[in-house]
Parts: C-alpha cells; sequence; structure tokens
C-alpha cells in the first residue's frame, strides 16, 4: 500500500467533520450530490490507490491487472469531479439571476509591450 494514502484519509475524515454542517444546511437534491460527488472521488483517490498498491507490492506496476486498476481509479476521480460540476452549476442557476463570463480575445498592448516587441523581433 503507498503510504500517503493513511494521512490522505486522515485529512478526509477532518474535512468532512468540518464540513457535514454546511453540507446538512444545503437543500436535500444539493446534499446528495455533493455527498456522492465526494465519495466517487474518494472512492476512486484513496480506495482504488489502496487497491492499485497491493497490486504493485505482490504483482508490480506491468500487466493489465494494474492498468485495469488504474483506469478504474482516474475514471472515478473524473465522475466524481464532473458529478461536482454538474451540481455546482445547477445550484449557481438555481440561486442566481443570471452569471456572465467574459473573455478578452487580447489583451490591451501598454507601451512597454510594444517597446519590447519591437526589441525582441529578429533582425533579417
Amino acid at each position: 500500500m503507498f503510504s500517503w494514502v493513511l494521512g490522505a484519509g486522515l485529512f478526509v475524515v477532518i474535512f468532512s467533520i468540518a464540513y457535514i454542517r454546511f453540507l446538512l444546511s444545503l437543500p436535500a437534491k444539493y446534499s446528495r450530490n455533493f455527498f456522492l460527488a465526494g465519495l466517487i472521488f474518494i472512492s476512486g483517490t484513496l480506495g482504488m490507490e489502496m487497491v492499485g498498491g497491493w497490486i504493485v507490492e505482490n504483482y508490480g506496476r506491468e500487466g493489465i491487472l494494474y492498468s485495469v486498476i488504474f483506469t478504474i481509479e482516474e475514471t472515478l476521480e473524473i465522475t466524481g469531479i464532473i458529478l461536482l460540476i454538474n451540481t455546482l452549476l445547477h445550484y449557481i442557476q438555481e440561486q442566481l439571476q443570471s452569471v456572465v463570463f467574459t473573455f478578452n480575445k487580447k489583451a490591451p498592448e501598454t507601451e512597454r509591450a510594444k517597446t519590447e516587441a519591437t526589441v525582441l523581433e529578429p533582425v533579417l
């Protein structure tokens, strides 16, 4: 087993205790989905990591077995993150009138940037 899992497990327990009141104060559907997202993510991160560590100790990293466990681990982590983002977006949609994101295609040029660009141009 990879030793970092023990410390991470302790951190997860402390984090869970610290945020349980916040989780319970949310509407039930969001609380349930946040909990489920965390459970899926942690089962991949810590649970499958322990299984993967055992496989590495007994069989090594080469072979299909470790690849399958590694793939399951990553899939669980990504699934948990996707569920978390989806739940957050639905919560924002329900709670706020609107959210606006603005992206500038090009940052405005300053005098310094213009000077640096001219200085750095190659001479042919």
